[in-house]
């Protein structure tokens, strides 16, 4: 199931690529990834907590204690929701220095640029609360499950991809809006799904 995962999300990505470098240009498609890689950097706590949830949940269903299973979580959830809050106060702190000379942005674009940074902040703290549900799944070994939550996820991506192809004006924008959706739209199927099923 990861390996058709995989496969599956490296061509739809592949192809997502070249409609989005094609659609918004080299310019507007770099501006993203600049201001978007600046914040991408704190995807390895999401990895990293990921981790240690699950090696914590495996332990406690390894004993069968349903009680601990459910403390573990709802603890991990505490967490990742204080940690959400963090993210966003250094953030917005980061951006006074990022807008202000760190990163290098075309003249006319700092708008823009605001709006891409506002909602990739919007990403991170949907991707950051959904750590302990991802965990979960691990701890679950729920492999197809997981592997069918990776590829909507990419295949929302190229569906967003298209979007913009027929969009008129403020590509970008958009683009960023529809990414920062996304985020939402995982997250909201991650707490109302899963917090049934699991």
């Amino acid at each position: 199931f990861l390996y058709v995962r995989t496969i599956v999300s490296l061509l739809v990505s592949v192809f997502t690529t070249r409609i989005l470098l094609g659609t918004l240009g080299a310019s507007d498609y770099g501006l993203y990834n600049v201001v978007g890689g600046s914040i991408a950097m704190l995807g390895f706590i999401s990895t990293s907590m990921s981790g240690v949830i699950q090696r914590y949940l495996s332990h406690a269903e390894g004993s069968g204690d349903e009680r601990r299973i459910q403390l573990i979580f709802n603890n991990a959830l505490i967490v990742h929701y204080i940690l959400a809050v963090v993210t966003i106060i250094l953030l917005g702190t980061a951006a006074l220095f990022f807008f202000n000379g760190v990163l290098n942005i075309p003249t006319g674009k700092e708008t823009e640029a605001a709006i891409i940074y506002g909602c990739m902040m919007a990403s991170t703290v949907f991707s950051i609360t959904i750590v302990p549900y991802d965990a979960e799944i691990n701890a679950h070994e729920n492999m197809l499950f997981y592997s069918i939550l990776g590829i909507i996820d990419v295949m929302l991506k190229l569906l967003i991809a298209i979007v913009i192809l027929y969009r008129d004006n403020e590509k970008l924008v958009f683009y960023a809006i529809l990414m920062a959706a996304e985020s939402f739209l995982l997250r909201f199927y991650y707490t109302t799904i899963l917090s049934e099923t699991l």
